[in-house]
């Protein structure tokens, strides 16, 4: 029922040659050789061959009980193992649950990663620039330069980027209106994000 959604049971046969063995006992003097197709995830076919006493029996699915299959009408089998582990019919028909994301989530998935892949990589060579360009050129800036009167510039000590920008913009000479006379001034700390 697991495999297929049918709910009938399946009538599963043993070959006649083999009817007889029904108890341990039996089995100790019985030979046999079981020839078989490689391993494949067709559940309703099987070729094989049970050769015994010199003579060749085929098999088909109706001799075959699948991994998983439960008895019913019966206490008890016999049996040989041809398939195990993922050799088995069972498990190379197992896949993977289906994903519920559709073909647009998967795309946005890759365009976000590399979006931040590029934000990642922009940020460390903007990094790099602004450090060659402090070591360099940094003291001829002296519209960008706060205030140094509580030591805000001092690159060994860390402080809050928002407000080192907010004076950054209340000095910049062009941000500047010359006709009214009047510089930037930032009244509020998210003023660069606004701008940006």
């Amino acid at each position: 029922m697991n495999l297929d959604g049918e709910t009938n049971l399946k009538v599963k046969r043993a070959l006649e040659v083999t009817l007889p063995l029904d108890d341990d006992a039996t089995f100790k003097v019985f030979y046999a050789t079981i020839r078989y197709e490689d391993p494949n995830p067709n559940l309703y076919t099987f070729v094989g061959n049970l050769e015994h006493d010199r003579m060749v029996y085929p098999l088909d699915p109706s001799q075959i009980l699948l991994r998983d299959s439960k008895l019913r009408n019966t206490a008890y089998v016999y049996g040989v193992v041809i398939f195990a582990g993922h050799d088995s019919k069972v498990m190379q028909n197992s896949t993977k649950s289906p994903s519920k994301r559709n073909r647009v989530e998967k795309q946005m998935d890759k365009i976000i990663y590399i979006f931040f892949s590029l934000l990642v990589f922009i940020s460390f060579i903007s990094s790099i620039g602004f450090i060659v360009k402090k070591k360099n050129e940094m003291p001829n800036w002296w519209y960008l330069r706060p205030p140094d009167t509580n030591n805000l510039f001092n690159p060994s000590k860390p402080l809050v980027v928002k407000v080192l920008q907010a004076l950054f913009i209340n000095r910049d000479i062009h941000m500047y209106d010359e006709e009214t006379g009047t510089p930037a001034e930032a009244r509020t700390s998210n003023l660069n994000e606004e701008l940006g």
